[in-house]
């Protein structure tokens, strides 16, 4: 499994029995599971069986801090009956001292991750007991809404679920946003008309939650979220934790400004809304493409039709091949009268795409 951004997953192995029985064999950690604290023998056969499932990508993994190398506790997947089937379900237990900090929920979202990556169940699944609040919120972080109880053992539990994602489109309601954000669909157009390579990289300008930067992020080999708000950039960082995204930084400030601080010059640069200083970033992006002599691709996104007189302009006297405009038009339809659907419009927007020269 891959790590995350302050954890590294190792396959729990033999060995690490005095390891695991610091978590398992903890009344305090246990409080909430069904059998209670582990004993000696119970964490050696616990150990042989999911040794086993390693190979399938489904077994349980130590969560080691990155920095300190200290093991935080433990996470992955057993396997439970629902509804008939046998389904998945993540897990996560951490020693009491490292609680609070939001360890568990990064764990979730890398497991989560994992089997949208690498398994090939549809669905993923979290059983926690009515009275664990705590483990409750680290799946709603982690995508799994309630769908329900299932009574295990003669005891009532709770259940939540997610449909994993094969491919792109980072459902709107994933994504933390205060205010006007980017959605799924013209995210996906945003996609199409950059196509990025795996080796590129994309500058993000006026990211705003992050919403394009991190639909952008599994395609490409690293994304530079350039926004001056603090709310915002907060936003960001929480976004990027929550889906598990290494490879976007979050740069604090604004456009040029912030441009000659780039560890790297960019192959495609998308802005979001309207830019107050266009002259300054069109001159910041002619003068690194004569110096390095590598073109990039120009994506402008905004709701205000008067910016796009400014940037044909603009397009036109920098000697640009001529600007792709797209207006979107969205309309979302919504239950009517006896039966009927009727359709509420989105605002328009506006994509334009200045191609690389």
């Amino acid at each position: 499994m891959k790590s995350s951004e302050r954890l590294h997953y190792r396959p729990v192995m033999p060995g690490d029995e005095e390891v695991l029985q610091g978590i398992f064999g903890d009344p305090e950690v246990m409080r909430f599971s069904l059998s209670g604290a582990k004993s000696p023998g119970e964490i050696r056969q616990y150990i042989k069986e999911t040794w086993v499932r390693h190979p399938a990508g489904t077994g349980q993994w130590l969560m080691i801090l990155r920095d300190s190398g200290l093991v935080a506790g433990v996470c992955g997947f057993f396997s439970f009956e629902h509804r008939g089937n046998r389904e998945l379900e993540i897990s996560y237990r951490l020693k009491p001292h490292f609680w609070g900090q939001g360890l568990a929920t990064e764990a979730a979202l890398a497991l989560v991750e994992h089997a949208e990556s690498r398994l090939p169940c549809r669905r993923l699944y979290g059983v926690v007991d009515p009275d664990n609040g705590a483990s409750a919120g680290v799946l709603r972080k982690a995508g799994l809404l309630p769908e329900g109880d299932l009574e295990y053992h003669g005891r009532r539990l709770h259940v939540y679920g997610m449909t994993l994602r094969r491919g792109p489109g980072i459902p709107d309601e994933e994504l933390i946003h205060e205010g006007p954000m980017t959605g799924r669909e013209v995210r996906m157009m945003i996609l199409g008309l950059l196509s990025p390579g795996p080796e590129e990289t994309v500058l993000d300008v006026g990211a705003g939650s992050g919403a394009v930067g991190l639909e952008l992020a599994p395609f490409v080999r690293r994304v530079y979220a350039v926004e001056k708000d603090s709310a915002r950039l907060e936003t960001i960082r929480r976004n990027r934790l929550r889906r598990g995204t290494e490879n976007l930084t979050v740069l604090s400030g604004s456009a040029p400004g912030i441009l000659e601080t780039l560890p790297e010059i960019p192959d495609h640069i998308f802005i979001g809304g309207s830019s107050r200083d266009l002259t300054g970033l069109l001159d910041w992006v002619d003068r690194v493409q004569t110096e390095s002599g590598s073109p990039l691709s120009l994506l402008f996104h905004f709701v205000t039709p008067e910016h796009l007189g400014e940037i044909r302009s603009q397009a036109a006297r920098r000697g640009y091949p001529e600007p792709e405009v797209l207006m979107v038009n969205l309309a979302r339809g919504i239950p009517g009268r006896e039966g009927g659907t009727r359709f509420h419009p989105d605002t328009p927007q506006f994509l334009v795409l200045i191609r690389e020269r």
